[in-house]
């Protein structure tokens, strides 16, 4: 149900097909959602809070969970601010980025940590195109690696052109 909603008030084809890719959604949250400040100049705008969602997202092949934070959502843009949750085994905090739809969908994240189980995590990011040349002669890696995110922008479907700054630790990191 909150997918067809999302889908009836954005009309970018970026975003709807992105929406398209998330499967098995269930969860809980409290939202408001905001017509505008008069009946001359209706914006709608969808706050939530108490989040605590699961779901599968045809891009990553790890289940997806999010247990707090906030979302904002109105016409050109998704803001999440401190998201906590789980991406397979791996866990992420304090995660505030924005999907921004205006031409493809892009991604900014401002802040977030990060604490990834390689053997599951790898794998994924091998797979990536633009990524799957680069990493293709390193056959494994398995440990954690702590990481966090100062920045990151790009496209969601390019992440060739993604650009980063991050800081991190390593943990039992073993790379074959």
């Amino acid at each position: 149900q909150t997918q067809g909603i999302l889908q009836g008030l954005v009309r970018a084809p970026a975003f709807t097909a992105e929406l398209g890719k998330i499967t098995k959604l269930q969860g809980t949250a409290h939202g408001k959602l905001t017509l505008g400040d008069s009946l001359h100049a209706i914006r709608a705008k969808v706050e939530v809070s108490e989040v605590a969602l699961s779901a599968d997202y045809q891009r990553v092949p790890l289940p997806i969970t999010i247990a707090g934070g906030r979302l904002t959502f109105d016409k050109q843009m998704l803001g999440l601010d401190n998201l906590s949750g789980s991406l397979g085994q791996s866990q992420f905090a304090d995660l505030s980025c924005r999907f921004l739809w205006e031409k493809d969908l892009s991604l900014n994240i401002d802040s977030g940590r990060f604490d990834l189980a390689m053997a599951e995590f790898y794998p994924w990011l091998a797979s990536l195109e633009g990524l799957r040349g680069k990493l293709q002669k390193v056959k494994q890696v398995t440990g954690r690696l702590v990481v966090s995110v100062i920045d990151f922008q790009g496209e969601v479907a390019r992440p060739s052109d993604w650009q980063y700054a991050a800081t991190g630790t390593v943990k039992d990191l073993l790379v074959d």
